[in-house]
């Protein structure tokens, strides 16, 4: 049951980037959004994943592995249709 909030949780933290993923990829834009926060970010999901490795969490493990492969494409799309 505790793995089952596990991956609801980790479900949840995945599907709270995909609208911005859209988003930047139908307006190709990217402007507005934070290469910085993007950083900060993936190095959290990084250090969550070696926590959960350490400790066999499998949900955490699963769910950052998405989140950070969803996180590396905005991260992608932020630097190819930035302006700055």
């Amino acid at each position: 049951m505790i793995d089952l909030i596990g991956y609801i949780a980790g479900i949840l933290g995945v599907i709270s980037f995909i609208p911005q993923l859209i988003k930047t990829i139908k307006t190709q834009q990217a402007d507005d959004i934070s290469m910085g926060m993007l950083w900060l970010f993936m190095l959290t999901n990084v250090l969550y994943i070696i926590y959960g490795l350490a400790l066999s969490l499998i949900p955490i493990v699963v769910t950052l592995l998405f989140s950070s492969a969803i996180i590396a494409t905005l991260m992608f799309l932020t630097r190819k249709y930035s302006r700055k």
